[in-house]
Formats: C-alpha cells, structure tokens, sequence
C-alpha cells in the first residue's frame, strides 16, 4: 500500500511512498530493463549519492537504487528510484522527476522515447530509458491505490474523448487519442475495447477510413465485443465509406463532365453503381442525361467544322475531328480530305482519298476532282510567283511554303530547277531531305540537273557539310590573314636589323604552311562537292529508268503529266546535251573554279582513271560561293 507523506523538497505538494511490496517490484523491474551501465541497489557509494542528493534535490536515504551511466562512474547521469519518486538524466540535459502517482497517469511514447505527463512532455532519451518506464508504469498500477486512480483517471478521459467527438472537435479528440494510447496499459483490454471504438468513430468522422478499419480490426482481435455489435460498427463504417468515394466520385465525375469526357463520365457512374448508395435506376438515368449531352455536344462541333471550313480555318477543322475521335466513331473523311486540300497538304488527302475509295467510290472522286483543282490552282501560283520572282508571294501564302504540288515539286524545288538563288536562300528552312518528287528526286537530284556555279551556290545555302566546310575554310582564311600581319611585322623588324637569317627561314616557312592548310581545305571542299555531284546526278538517272512510286499511283496524276510535258521534254534534251559534252563542261569548270593544276591533280587522276565513270562532273566555282 501507499501512504501519503510530506515531500521532502521545499514547496512541493504531498505525494505518495511505495511500501516494501512494490519496492521489492521496482527493483526487480531496474534489474530486468537497467543493464547496460551500473546498477546500485544495496551499498550507493558515498560520492554518488552526494552528487545525486545535489543533482534531484532528494534525502539520501529515501534512495533505494541508482542507475550509474557516466563515463566516469560519478552517478550524475542515469536513474534513481527513491521511496516518492523516480528520477533521471541524460548528459548535458537538466535533471526530471516523476512521483509514482503521476507515472501511472502518464503517456509513454515507447517509439519516440517520451513521457507525457499533464503538460509536460519528458524526453527519455534512450530506448532502455522508454522499456524501462513502461515496465514499471505496468507493475505500478497493478497497485490497489495507483489502480484507482489510473482507472478514474482514464474513465475521465474517455468520457471526454467521446464529448469532443460528438462536438465534432476532432482534432483536438486526434490528439487525446494518440496521447490515450500510450496510456491504457496493455492488460486493461476493457479501457483498450472503447479507446479502439472511439479511434474507429473518430477516423470515420474525419474520412480516414483506412485508419478506422484499422482500429476496428484492432478491436475485433480484443475479443471483448460480441459479434452483433461489431457486425453493427462494421456496417456502419462500410456505409460511410461507400458514402465517401460515392461523393469522390461524383465530383470526379463533374470535372470530367466539364471537360466534355463523357465516356469517362459513363465509367464513374457504373463505379458509382457498385457502391450501393444510390437506387441502379436513378443512375441509369444519369448516364441517358450523359449520352444526351454527349449527343448535343457532337452536333455542336459538327456544326464547328462546317463554319470553320466556310471561314477556311482548316487547323481548326482537323482539330475538331481529331477531339471527335474520341466521342464518335463518324470518319469525317470529307471534311478531314477538304480541310488537308485548304492546307495544301495533297499527299494525305490522296492517302484518305484512296481509303474512302474502298468503301464510298463516288465521294473519292468527288473529292478527288476537288483536291485536283486545288493542287492544279497552287501550282499555277508557286509557278507563277518563281518566274516573276515575286518573293513576297511566300509571306502572304505562308501554307504553301512547302506544299508539295503538281508531281510532287516544292516550291524549293520550283526555285532549284529556275536556279533562283534568292528564292532558294528564302526557302532554306522548309528543305527536307526526305522530300521527293514523283520520280523519286529529292533536293540534291534536282541540283545536280543544273549548270555552272549554281550547283556550288545551292549547296552553299542547303547542304549541312559542305557548309561547314566552307565555315572551315573561312575560319582559317581569317586565321591566316591574321597571321600574315603578324608576320610582316616580324618580317619589318628584322629588315630594320642585320637581317637575321633564321628568323626570315621561319617565316617563310610559316607562311608556306599557312598557304599549304588554306589549299587542303579547298581540295577538300572540291572533292566532297564532287563526290556527291556524281552520286546525285547518277541517282538522278536511275529515278528516270524506276520511278518510286507504281504505275497505278503515277495514273492518279495524269493531268499533271500533261502540264509539265513540255518542261520534262526540254530537261530530257538537256540530258543528252551534258552527257555528250562532258569534256567542254569540264574544262568551263576548271576556268570557273581559277584553281590551279596543282591542285586538281588528285581529282583529274580520279577523272582520267579508267575505272571512274564518265558521269557529268560538278561545276562549281569556289570563289561564287
């Protein structure tokens, strides 16, 4: 039993004494929990208890063990049990005590290592300082007087923690729960039945139901309630939940419905079915109302494209179709081949075209008339505008800038074969290597069918290497004249003194290799432009001989054919021409270039052996570029 007695310290209140009996225990839990360091429960030494009578301010002789955690052995840290009150500090931390009634009333954080006791928060410090609180809270409210007061104590507080629910003051009713827990001992599984039904209430009211099927589940395994009631707790929570993502979901759905996803909608009302909180046939109704709004919804972008084609903002139009897509399993062919025609985008109109035509003849060659009198229109213009070489025409029209017109001929390729340099230079960014005509050629094909220095012009403007072979050569151009000025200043210095030999030898010799790099770089510019003239200018041929595409896709563009006849006649003839005269091109190329023998030698050894094709060689003239 405890008795009441007077504190021992100067202005503290009455407190309680243990007596032999639960001495005998608390001992027995010190040398259970209290191993790592110490422990005197007989003979203190004298100089701990004076350090540890200074220390807690205590009469040595109501101490009846000390817990010795110094480094030195002084008893200044660790733990003391006295007849009132247990006691203990860390290094470097103000010493704490507890009176044995308080401990009972406390919360033990085993986790965090911390006591709470009233306002106070403790820290332990250590989890052998945490283990061994706990064990001895356990062994002391298993005394008759502590045991009543832990049990008023904790009846008090529940009752509070249910008032703080039902006033809907949770999170202050969080918090006394989590502090409750730590404070039910773990053999009082009545006190531990309502915390648990509390904590389930509780997480149900704040719709943290994974946290309140956790302490249901923690309740059920107490094994205190009988199964009707916790079949009637269980019910409750499950129609709570159901309630919870039923309105989740609901919103869920309102956004989707905003932004115009019906089919999605549709999917959260099913979802919603299975939660059983709404009758089945109110929420068939919802998913009519929805079909009707998505039905409503089509009509109305249907009735988009049309004016959108009518104002003739073609991106609108297929953006329109492309958002229908996904609402509708309605094609749009026509309007998807009207809106690629206003764009100008002929090859995947013809691609749609030849797909409609499997299943909808006379709407294919309707649309194909359409999209023939389109691309017949274009190239009229792009014609039009390379022969007068009205340049503005490509900043009002700026769609066509690399429409693929009549034979597949861009606009570039119109500026390429009319060897307009300018119109070229104003069409560089819309050059796509993989771009062909009809025949199958591209940019560089339609380059090599040219003559004299243009050919070194366009690749100037339009080919990545040769460009930054030019950059080279540029770079060390500057380099060289740099160094030039350099060295006639040397040069001067050296005239105006006795002319020293050796300093003249060095920058000759400078010079020299200055003069030798500029020439390397001009070979190497010469035999890339080669190699790939006469690769481009065979590729070219071969096109004529085997066309890319088949002949029934080539029949789809007959009237082109016809148009341009006259042209291909004229490019033929052309041919012919420069296939003969292969020696007079090659000799205008020499007088043009103004390079010297010297340095041409490793190019005409290629030329003249017998091995190397006599293809049209490339003319290009390194000072027009």
């Amino acid at each position: 039993m405890l008795k009441k007695i007077k504190s021992s310290i100067p202005g503290e209140q009455s407190t309680y004494v243990i007596d032999k009996q639960l001495t005998t225990k608390v001992i027995e839990v010190a040398k259970k929990h209290l191993v790592s360091n110490i422990l005197h429960t007989d003979q203190i030494p004298e100089k701990k208890l004076a350090n540890v009578t200074n220390i807690y301010k205590v009469a040595g002789q109501s101490i009846l063990a000390l817990y010795d955690t110094t480094v030195f052995n002084s008893g200044k840290d660790g733990i003391i049990i006295c007849k009132h009150l247990v006691g203990w500090k860390r290094m470097l931390e103000d010493a704490k005590t507890i009176n044995f009634e308080e401990l009972v009333l406390s919360s033990i954080d085993t986790k965090r290592y911390e006591l709470t006791s009233g306002d106070r928060k403790l820290t332990l410090g250590s989890k052998e300082f945490a283990s061994f609180f706990q064990s001895l809270k356990n062994h002391c409210v298993e005394d008759e007087t502590l045991r009543k007061m832990y049990e008023e104590h904790i009846t008090t507080s529940l009752l509070q923690l249910e008032e703080q629910i039902k006033g809907g003051h949770y999170q202050e009713a969080t918090r006394e729960l989590i502090l409750m827990e730590n404070r039910i001992v773990s053999s009082h599984s009545e006190y531990l039945a309502s915390l648990y039904n509390h904590g389930c209430v509780l997480n149900m009211m704040i719709q943290q139901f994974d946290r309140a099927y956790q302490y249901y589940e923690m309740l059920h395994a107490l094994q205190i309630w009988n199964d009707t009631k916790l079949n009637e707790l269980k019910q409750e929570l499950d129609k709570k939940k159901a309630l919870y993502e039923f309105e989740l979901l609901e919103e869920k759905k309102e956004r989707t419905l905003a932004e115009n996803l019906f089919e999605d909608a549709i999917t959260i009302v099913e979802s919603q079915k299975e939660l059983h909180v709404v009758p089945k046939a109110e929420l068939d109704r919802e998913i009519d109302r929805i079909n009707k709004m998505k039905d409503s919804y089509i009509l109305t972008l249907e009735r988009n494209i049309s004016e959108a084609l009518q104002d003739e903002n073609y991106t609108s139009v297929l953006t329109t179709i492309e958002h229908l897509k996904k609402l509708t399993d309605k094609s749009y062919d026509e309007d998807y081949v009207k809106a690629k025609t206003g764009l100008y985008k002929f090859d995947e109109a013809y691609i749609r075209i030849q797909i409609i035509k499997n299943t909808k003849e006379e709407l294919a060659n309707n649309l194909l008339k359409i999209v023939e009198k389109s691309k017949e229109t274009a190239t009229l213009a792009i014609r039009n505008a390379v022969e007068k070489k009205d340049y503005t025409f490509y900043q009002e029209h700026e769609q066509l800038r690399s429409a693929k017109v009549s034979w597949g001929m861009t606009p570039l390729m119109h500026f390429i074969v009319n060897r307009d340099e300018k119109g070229v230079q104003l069409l560089a960014d819309t050059h796509n290597p993989a771009d062909r005509n009809l025949l199958g050629h591209n940019v560089y094909h339609l380059i090599a069918m040219v003559d004299d220095s243009f050919v070194g012009v366009a690749y100037s403007i339009l080919d990545p290497t040769f460009i930054h072979l030019q950059n080279q050569r540029k770079k060390k151009e500057r380099l060289n004249k740099v160094g030039g000025v350099l060295l006639k200043g040397v040069d001067t210095i050296n005239n105006k003194a006795l002319l020293n030999l050796e300093v003249a030898k060095a920058s000759g010799e400078i010079s020299e290799n200055m003069k030798h790099s500029l020439d390397q770089i001009d070979m190497e510019i010469v035999e890339y432009a080669t190699k790939k003239f006469e690769n481009e200018y065979a590729e070219y041929f071969q096109s004529l001989l085997k066309p890319v595409y088949d002949n029934e896709k080539l029949a789809g563009y007959l009237q082109e054919k016809q148009i341009l006849s006259r042209k291909v006649h004229q490019l033929e003839e052309k041919i012919a021409t420069l296939s003969d005269s292969f020696d007079e091109h090659w000799n205008m190329f020499l007088t043009k270039t103004k390079l010297t023998t010297s340095r041409m030698t490793p190019v005409t050894k290629s030329l003249t052996n017998p091995k190397t094709p006599k293809t049209v060689f490339l003319k290009v003239s390194l000072v027009a570029v």
